[in-house]
């Protein structure tokens, strides 16, 4: 009995099949070793994590920092006190600056006098808390002559620093034997705030 039989003839080049079987293998070894990375490597990270968390370095860390941070808190009712002192004083230094050099000023009175003019009293009140209240300046003196003492009124309206300025009184007077003049002059700075008009 006779069988007949069937060549099978192969299309496939023998290249690509040594290219396939290549990549089979390559696929093959690649998944044991990751696999491999992550039986092994999970548990390697678990221990290292533990052990980066337990490292003594780190626990000084910690509690360096949690020291510090107790020192900080501690120091806050201080530096509230303190920052409360400094407010105060700049406060202080407000008013300070907005206060009149009465040098200056009553320099300004010996300068226009050209010594004819003697100072017996020389007084300022007002002017509030904060400087913002009128000043009244009162300058007492005794000059020569009726004349010296109004020229000397108008040698300090001449400066310009005043709103106004008033020759309150004069008198003769008797010093040693020679009549003088003796005068009051009323100088103020600043006008008393307006009320307003309520009406009815």
């Amino acid at each position: 009995m006779t069988s007949n039989s069937i060549a099978l003839v192969n299309l496939v080049p023998s290249e690509a099949q040594q290219a396939r079987a290549r990549r089979r293998c390559v696929a093959r070894w690649g998944g044991a070793f990751a696999a491999t990375c992550v039986f092994v490597g999970v548990p390697g990270a678990y221990i290292g994590g533990n052990a980066a968390l337990s490292d003594p370095a780190i626990d000084a860390q910690i509690e360096h920092v949690s020291s510090q941070l107790s020192v900080n808190e501690s120091a806050i009712p201080e530096l509230r006190q303190r920052l409360g002192q400094l407010q105060e004083k700049q406060q202080v230094l407000e008013l300070v600056k907005n206060r009149i050099d009465w040098r200056e000023v009553f320099g300004q009175f010996v300068d226009v006098s050209n010594d004819r003019v003697r100072f017996t009293s020389l007084s300022a009140t007002g002017g509030g808390v904060e400087g913002d209240q009128p000043i009244n300046i009162q300058i007492q003196g005794i000059a020569p002559t009726q004349t010296d003492a109004r020229s000397f009124v108008v040698a300090i309206e001449s400066l310009q620093l005043f709103d106004q300025i008033e020759l309150a009184r004069t008198a003769r007077r008797d010093l040693d034997g020679q009549e003088v003049i003796e005068f009051q002059i009323f100088v103020r700075v600043g006008e008393d705030p307006v009320e307003p008009e309520v009406t009815p």
